[in-house]
């Protein structure tokens, strides 16, 4: 399954395991859709660990915003975690950064959005 999630806390992390950017950016949307229409959802925030994906394209990137309008729409916390070092940087350099809160790890995005 390239798209696993668990609720820890009030915060839902969703795993991406690394499939071609083109399926991915389609099964991300649906997949957050489908779990923000859900009526039991009970989650305050939303953080996607991009540990095992390898390339973000520009497809990609848009649908991070989609999901991240969506999400925060709708009262609630998103950011994204376990990023490569090339990722940061094609997320400083379109300044995506400024929008979308990045973290380290997924314990720090936890913790933050947590709070």
């Amino acid at each position: 399954m390239p798209l696993q999630h668990g609720i820890t806390n009030g915060i839902c992390v969703i795993d991406i395991d690394e499939i071609f950017t083109w399926e991915l950016k389609d099964l991300i949307k649906k997949y957050v859709d489908q779990l923000l229409s859900d009526s039991k959802h009970t989650f305050k925030g939303l953080i996607l660990n991009f540990e095992k994906v390898n390339f973000i394209d520009s497809q990609l990137l848009g649908t991070l915003i989609l999901v991240y309008k969506r999400t925060t729409q709708q009262g609630l916390k998103f950011g994204l975690c376990c990023l490569s070092d090339t990722h940061i940087e094609v997320f400083k350099m379109s300044k995506l950064d400024l929008i979308i809160n990045i973290y380290p790890s997924e314990e720090d995005a936890m913790d933050a959005l947590s709070r």
